[in-house]
């Protein structure tokens, strides 16, 4: 009867002190979890209708490396001045609106293989004259740029009347320091994705 009285009063004092020291911990570590993916949900990027997430120009030089401007040591010489050479063609194009400025950095051959755009300097030059007229909001939104070689890739966000598009631009860059060749991959961005990652880049 002792025995019993002993154990008993050992289990109670188990489940009074150690079990329900760990059921408080357990609850405290939920409760910060819960509030970490709370704060997650407000701070990671969204680009939903009306999006205006970061744009390079007129940026910081913190912003310009985290979008891979002169921010990788082993880049070449040749790879830095083809990335700024591209980012410079964005910039006074197309987020200036200035289509005529692209005489100044693309071939006079330029070779065009997005389909609905007609090869050429002078067909590009035409083209986006007319975009430009027809979209005076027309935005180009740099998120990251890579270059490889002669190799110039940048990956934007380009927003429009709904949710805008992902797009991803490759540029070749010749030895004259002129854009010769283009390609581009463009991909609406949807209402309900089946994920919360974003198109873009979890880290911005």
């Amino acid at each position: 009867m002792i025995i019993f009285h002993v154990r008993r009063r050992i289990i109670c004092y188990i489940l009074s002190s150690t079990f329900v020291l760990e059921i408080m911990i357990s609850f405290k570590i939920l409760l910060l979890m819960g509030l970490c993916a709370l704060v997650t949900s407000f701070v990671s990027p969204s680009y939903g209708q009306g999006s205006t997430n970061n744009t390079l120009f007129g940026k910081s030089q913190d912003d310009a490396a985290r979008v891979g401007i002169g921010n990788d040591p082993e880049k070449t010489e040749k790879e830095t001045r083809n990335e700024g050479i591209v980012m410079e063609f964005i910039g006074n194009v197309f987020i200036a609106k200035n289509a005529s400025s692209a005489v100044n950095y693309l071939e006079e051959d330029y070779i065009q293989h997005n389909p609905m755009v007609p090869t050429g300097r002078e067909a590009f030059i035409n083209a986006f004259t007319q975009i430009f007229e027809q979209n005076p909001n027309f935005d180009y939104q740099v998120q990251r740029t890579y270059a490889d070689g002669d190799y110039v890739i940048v990956h934007s966000f380009s927003p429009d009347e709904e949710n805008g598009n992902a797009v991803v631009d490759i540029f070749r860059v010749n030895e004259n320091g002129k854009i010769a060749e283009h390609w581009d991959v463009i991909q609406p961005i949807p209402n309900d994705p089946a994920n919360n990652n974003t198109m873009f880049y979890l880290d911005q």
